[in-house]
């Protein structure tokens, strides 16, 4: 997919996975990169619906469906497409 460009719908994307200089987009279970810093994603997208969970990763609220706590303090996050995300403990208290 790369030399391709894509508008992608902010409302489509389930979660978003930090890739070096890139942020691999997740939509129906397809990824697609941004050349974005995952902070500089986090700008551009509604704080109400979506939340960084992990220095890698960040979500769409409405796709959680059950936070799993490890013994760590940390969490996993299942998402309605049936995807694990890992949550850092230092994250954790936003999804409240």
């Amino acid at each position: 997919m790369l030399g391709r460009e894509f508008l992608v719908p902010a409302m489509d994307i389930e979660y978003a996975q930090a890739a070096g200089n890139y942020a691999n987009l997740v939509v129906g279970g397809r990824e697609y990169p941004l050349r974005s810093t995952m902070k500089g994603l986090l700008q551009r997208l509604d704080p109400e619906r979506f939340r960084r969970v992990h220095r890698s990763y960040l979500v769409r609220i409405d796709q959680v469906t059950e936070i799993k706590p490890l013994e760590s303090g940390d969490a996993r996050l299942t998402l309605s497409s049936g995807a694990v995300v890992p949550c850092s403990r230092r994250y954790r208290a936003e999804l409240s």
